[in-house]
């Protein structure tokens, strides 16, 4: 009944609204530990996190900002600043893609970093490069899961736009040789 539908909506956005209270009393609680003690790395980590997962993406990007020399030695924050800019420009061209090839050569198993470097590589028309990216990935995850899936179709995407042709960097990089 249209009764019963209206009181479960209103039931689930409760749910959410108290899902998200609690999440931003967990923030507001973190940041309170970070003000008293700002040395903390893997808090400042842990902090951008919980930013991003509310869209606070400024302040993620702020977070991150604050782990210091660390960050550049951790695959998977670099991949977090990644997503964030990424996010917040709409794109991974550029310094985002920059960050994922640095986590990469970090750790060229990572799970998320595997997928960004994939996803980056797609976005640029280098599809050959993702589908290497993507198939690495998919040997870590199991086939019937969501992500499987969504790995699969990525490749199948990805081998689609490639047409068995060369990537887009293959060609220029044949041009400007052909130029010289």
């Amino acid at each position: 009944s249209p009764a019963g539908l209206t009181s479960r909506n209103a039931a689930v956005q409760d749910d959410n609204a108290q899902a998200m209270d609690k999440i931003n009393q967990l923030i507001a609680r973190l940041e309170e530990k970070m003000q008293k003690s700002p040395n903390n790395p893997e808090g400042w980590g842990m902090l951008a996190r919980a930013y991003k997962l509310t869209g606070r993406l400024d302040e993620a990007e702020r977070a991150l900002g604050r782990v210091g020399p660390t960050l550049n030695q951790n695959a998977s924050l670099l991949a977090d600043l990644a997503e964030v800019l990424a996010q917040k420009n709409g794109a991974l061209v550029g310094r985002p893609s920059e960050l994922i090839l640095q986590a990469l050569q970090l750790e060229p198993d990572n799970g998320k970093v595997l997928y960004l470097a994939g996803a980056a590589a797609f976005e640029e028309g280098h599809y050959k490069v993702a589908i290497a990216h993507w198939e690495h990935l998919q040997q870590q995850v199991d086939p019937q899961s969501d992500d499987g899936r969504n790995i699969a179709a990525g490749i199948a995407k990805a081998r689609e736009l490639s047409d068995g042709t060369p990537d887009r960097a293959t060609l220029a990089g044949v041009a400007a040789a052909g130029m010289q």
